[in-house]
């Protein structure tokens, strides 16, 4: 059966903006929640036609100390968006936006343009 996640080009924010609190499932074992889904940059007035092309957007997820990813493309699974490849790169930000205020989380960003 196939996927229409299958493809990096398919990914639109709205696919993550409604998961957002979720737990998404790094490599079969790392469990990282997604904190933010976020637009980003603006194709108005740039003479591209918005409609072949996916509005820019940002995905960040928070993970425990513990668990600690590399940077790259990692395989990960959600209940409802099943398994599909994706690229990571750790972050930081700062402690007043972490999600348990506590700034002990790991945090990383996945862009999408």
């Amino acid at each position: 059966m196939s996927n229409q996640f299958e493809k990096l080009e398919n990914f639109r924010l709205e696919n993550f903006e409604e998961l957002v609190g979720d737990e998404f499932t790094f490599d079969n074992q790392y469990r990282l929640i997604l904190v933010e889904a976020r637009a980003f940059g603006s194709q108005q007035n740039s003479g591209i036609d918005s409609s072949e092309f996916r509005s820019p957007f940002s995905l960040l997820f928070e993970g425990r100390q513990t668990d600690v990813l590399s940077t790259g493309i990692h395989t990960v699974w959600h209940k409802t968006l099943q398994q599909f490849p994706l690229s990571i790169n750790p972050v930081q930000i700062p402690v007043d936006r972490s999600a348990n205020g506590s700034g002990v989380s790991l945090y990383y960003e996945s862009v999408f343009t």
